[in-house]
């Protein structure tokens, strides 16, 4: 695990950190499959109540785990459509009001990061929300 933590920072890192956010919006917020190392970082007290159809980290004031938000989370608005990824069709990673990030990522490193994402996740196993995802084949 301790790699996984690695190769998930290295994948944060190669994620731009000036997408223009608007501050309290969660239109790009959803449930998606954490990593464990991810999940286990963020305090249970800051989890909302889980709608379902959101992250359990959504509030009135938007994302209470910002800082801490897995690698799915801060690829939204820096990449757009990078195809259809083993059972993900169409993975569209632009951010849902149109604002664009003026540095985005390429269509291969965006491509890239979210594969190794999705392999550590089915390394480890999936935790959080949608822990039971499991992908088969690209």
């Amino acid at each position: 695990m301790k790699n996984d933590a690695r190769e998930i920072k290295g994948l944060i890192k190669r994620i731009p950190t000036d997408f223009p956010c608007i501050s309290g919006c969660t239109d790009c917020c959803k449930i998606h499959a954490w990593s464990k190392i991810e999940w286990s970082k963020v305090k249970k007290k800051l989890r909302a109540e889980n709608t379902r159809s959101k992250c359990p980290y959504i509030t009135g004031k938007g994302c209470s785990c910002y800082d801490q938000r897995p690698v799915i989370c801060r690829l939204y608005g820096n990449a757009e459509s990078i195809g259809t990824v083993g059972p993900f069709w169409n993975v569209n990673l632009a951010c849902p009001r149109g604002i664009k990030n003026d540095n985005p990522l390429s269509f291969k490193d965006a491509r890239d990061i979210f594969i190794k994402y999705i392999d550590i996740i089915n390394t480890q196993g999936a935790a959080g929300p949608f822990a039971h995802f499991r992908r088969s084949g690209r």
